[in-house]
């Protein structure tokens, strides 16, 4: 029999914003709850994450169709915005792990993806069955991920 684990956070208003107020795990698919630093805000469908995003912290938002990254965020857990929405993701040089299927999902509708560091270590597959077609990178930094990351080497560019 498989344990469900429920965690309820309280609700808080920031500047007309609210936080996530509760999710579940069981088992197979541990979950831990989203932070309370990260904001929500219903008027524009955006969330700022504003601390390290747990495994699957976020997996399965469609009402997510903007995402912005602080630099207090260094790494990204597995699966976390898995079947999210939003179409692009740009990610500060402070973060320098994205884990494995981060953000992937057969409804992911992720296009475009910056990443700021020159060395940032990708897991398996963290865009996997998205509709990507560029990852932006740091001039300097292109050959390292285009050799470190074949598969996407088609999809690696010099971000503007």
């Amino acid at each position: 029999m498989k344990k469900i684990k429920l965690w309820v956070l309280a609700t808080a208003l920031v500047c007309g914003a609210s936080v996530w107020t509760a999710c579940t795990s069981n088992d197979d698919n541990e979950t831990a709850p989203p932070p309370l630093s990260d904001v929500w805000d219903d008027a524009t469908q955006t969330l700022t994450v504003n601390s390290n995003p747990g495994k699957n912290a976020y997996k399965g938002r469609t009402d997510i169709m903007s995402v912005v990254i602080s630099d207090a965020v260094t790494s990204i857990a597995d699966s976390a915005f898995y079947d999210c929405h939003f179409c692009a993701v740009d990610l500060p040089a402070s973060v320098v792990s994205i884990g494995n299927e981060a953000f992937a999902g057969k409804d992911s509708e992720l296009e475009m993806v910056t990443l700021h560091a020159t060395n940032c270590t990708l897991g398996e597959h963290p865009f996997l069955q998205s509709i990507m077609t560029n990852i932006y990178v740091p001039a300097e930094a292109v050959a390292t991920y285009a050799a470190t990351y074949p598969y996407y080497k088609s999809q690696i560019r010099v971000f503007p």
